[in-house]
């Protein structure tokens, strides 16, 4: 081909457009300084408020854990416990109550502690009891349900209640007590309002806007409006201006502060007008040459691009239109001719395969024909001699339906309900010469009806059973047939309780049905079971297949695995029980 000299244009328009995109840099270098300046004032804001509320959560979640753990300590207390099998002894009460002042005493406790008999509905406790909390009329409500259901773990709920002494507490404790495998009280407890905020403000200074969120959604601390505890937040009431929220889970409670962002949000506004100012006439003046460079470059190669993804994605007739005469221009040319022979060569490949798999699966499946047809001429070559011209009818009538296949147009697959049809046709046949020496059983479930096979697969099965295990065995031989749908696998199985095969020969038959090439025996047992067996992968592919085995040490038994129907297929009632 002959060399266009100008085609070198094009690297220097190219160039001479980025060199003069390149003399406005002082606008991007503005708002680069400014975006950088911006993150490191949100970072800094991000971190304080991790710690801030890390802080918050911890102490919280301390004195949590610590009236978790008095709970537990007054539920299991050897002394608390013959309080509640002690009766109204005034030794023993007071015992009581000295015990729990002194397991208070020993967690620093900012709460109230109190024991509450069930069966005498009697109490003692640290503190005033609230009158929900009676016995006979609450054992088995509110709180005391779900310690009831906590399984010897404690159990809170959030409320607010304003004592008689103007106290405040803002969450109930409760834990089961149980002698003998018998519940006989709880240990209860109310977070104190007061002792709860002294806690946590040791977190530090930054709590505004403060809050705790127990298990249940309701609120149990509110340091802004304290009217919310024991209520459900409004998820639409947004956060004040001016602050940004920071939350973190701990065992079930959110615990959430609020830090003033003014001084980030100034800041950062004042940088950034500073870096509009500063850049606006470069950033202008860059914008416009970028434009006009990105224009003569950028779109050849997107369409060469979007023509590619498209060859990618299967669709060979993509092409490009070609800008000029230029590098692109020759290399979009060269394109459309690449994408030309691959398109002719893919649709040779594929017609050529295409065309050898349906040969071999005719030929895989023409073999089989003869078994079939050979065994039911017999069978009624023997009613004629007995004069038998009803069941010659009748037999006649199965050879046209199982001779159906052959004489019409062949389908690669068939249903297993159809399968089912002809196989049974088969036996009955068969049972004319067999009589009673043939037991036949059917197990398939209906989801494995509508499963394809390949033609005659169930049949061959069928027929393999048959010929090489009822009939080389005395009295009488059985037959099962059996179909599941399991993990996206049908499998469908043929049983025969005759002699089977000896090891070696089943060996041998396994290595010839798990082979993915090679030859196919021409006569004896394996040659049905080896067309089986290629023409399932041909058809499916690797993974699915045919398998022997000997069950219980006996008889033969032949499983065809094979992709199950998807949901929504239908096969024809194909009936059930013995053939």
């Amino acid at each position: 081909m002959k060399t266009d000299r100008r085609r070198p244009r094009y690297v220097w328009r190219v160039l001479a457009a980025f060199l003069a995109a390149a003399l406005a840099p002082v606008g991007l270098v503005a708002a680069l300084v400014s975006s950088v300046a911006g993150s490191a004032l949100d970072r800094a804001l991000e971190s304080r408020g991790a710690e801030a509320v890390a802080a918050f959560a911890g102490r919280g979640d301390a004195l949590l854990a610590g009236l978790e753990a008095a709970l537990e300590a007054a539920s299991r207390d050897p002394i608390l416990l013959s309080w509640f099998e002690g009766g109204h002894a005034p030794a023993i009460a007071a015992e009581a109550v000295q015990r729990l002042n002194e397991i208070a005493a020993a967690s620093d406790a900012r709460w109230s502690l109190a024991l509450l008999d069930i069966a005498q509905a009697r109490a003692i406790g640290t503190h005033a009891l609230p009158s929900d909390w009676d016995m006979a009329a609450y054992d088995s409500w509110g709180i005391f349900r779900r310690a009831r259901a906590a399984s010897g773990a404690a159990a809170s709920g959030s409320r607010r209640r304003v004592a008689q002494d103007g106290t405040i507490s803002v969450m109930a404790w409760a834990r089961a007590v149980s002698i003998g495998g018998r519940t006989v009280g709880f240990a209860a407890s109310e977070l104190m309002r007061a002792g709860f905020e002294a806690a946590v403000r040791g977190a530090g200074s930054d709590l505004a806007g403060a809050r705790v969120v127990d298990p249940e959604g309701f609120i149990a601390f509110e340091l802004r409006d304290p009217a919310l505890e024991g209520s459900r937040p409004d998820g639409s009431t947004p956060a004040p201006r001016g602050e940004r929220a920071f939350a973190l889970e701990r065992r079930g409670f959110t615990w959430s502060v609020s830090l003033s962002a003014m001084p980030v949000d100034e800041a950062g506004g004042a940088m950034t007008a500073i870096g509009i100012a500063g850049g606006g006439a470069g950033a202008l003046l860059a914008a416009l040459l970028a434009f006009a460079a990105s224009r003569g470059v950028t779109r050849p190669v997107l369409r060469l691009s979007a023509a590619m993804s498209r060859i990618e994605a299967g669709d060979l007739s993509a092409r490009v239109v070609p800008d000029g005469e230029d590098e692109l221009g020759a290399l979009g040319r060269s394109f459309n001719a690449m994408a030309a022979e691959l398109e002719e060569l893919v649709r040779a490949a594929v017609e050529r395969q295409e065309l050898l798999r349906k040969a071999e699966l005719r030929a895989l499946a023409a073999q089989m024909d003869p078994h079939f047809l050979r065994n039911t001429l017999a069978s009624i070559k023997s009613l004629a001699k007995l004069g038998r011209a009803a069941e010659i009818s009748d037999l006649v009538s199965r050879l046209g339906r199982l001779l159906k296949p052959a004489i019409e147009a062949r389908t690669e697959t068939a249903s297993l309900a159809e399968s089912l049809e002809r196989a049974r046709d088969y036996l009955a046949v068969e049972r004319v010469r067999l009589g009673e020496r043939l037991a036949v059983e059917e197990d398939v479930e209906d989801a494995a009806l509508g499963t394809e096979l390949p033609s005659l697969a169930l049949e061959t099965l069928v027929e393999n059973a048959l010929l090489h295990g009822i009939e080389r065995k005395r009295g009488i031989g059985r037959l099962r047939i059996e179909a599941r749908v399991r993990d996206g696998a049908a499998v469908v199985a043929v049983e025969d309780d005759g002699p089977g095969m000896r090891a070696d020969e089943l060996e041998s038959l396994a290595a010839t049905l798990g082979g993915e090439t090679g030859p196919i025996p021409e006569s004896g047992r394996g040659v049905g079971l080896a067309n089986t067996a290629r023409r399932i992968r041909l058809l499916f592919g690797a993974g699915w297949g045919l398998t022997v085995g000997s069950p219980g040490g006996g008889g033969f038994k032949a499983e065809l695995k094979v992709p199950a129907p998807r949901r929504g297929d239908s096969a024809p009632d194909a009936g059930g029980g013995a053939a």
